[in-house]
């Protein structure tokens, strides 16, 4: 079944000198859409004006976003995700590297990793 309607809902696309769409219109609605120099995509503002950010590495992936619950950070190989970093509510975890409590960031030294991975490996 098929019902038609008078309405007409129209989508209005911007676009920026590289091709890329910056902006989403769906009525009175407008999506916008942020990229970076190098036109990576770094931001979405929606309707609501709620964001997301994304942030990437050397490598051009991917490495964080952050939005209304927080920020979700990604431990990379290459361009794929191998673990994302820990956190219990107290702290945040980066395997192998660092902890970051109330403010505060802690680095375990190269020796450290080296053991853990020694100890890992037997």
């Amino acid at each position: 079944m098929c019902a038609q309607s008078a309405e007409v809902t129209v989508k209005s696309f911007t676009y920026n000198a590289a091709g890329r769409t910056t902006a989403v219109t769906v009525g009175n609605d407008t999506t916008t859409l942020a990229y970076d120099y190098e036109s990576r995509f770094t931001q979405i503002t929606y309707p609501d004006q709620s964001t997301n950010s994304f942030s990437y590495n050397g490598l051009d992936t991917r490495v964080s976003k952050v939005d209304s619950t927080g920020t979700r950070t990604y431990l990379r190989d290459g361009a794929y995700v191998t673990d994302p970093v820990l956190t219990d509510g107290a702290a945040t975890y980066t395997p192998w590297i660092s902890e970051r409590r109330s403010g505060t960031t802690k680095f375990w030294p190269a020796p450290i990793v080296e053991d853990i991975l020694r100890v890992d490996l037997r």
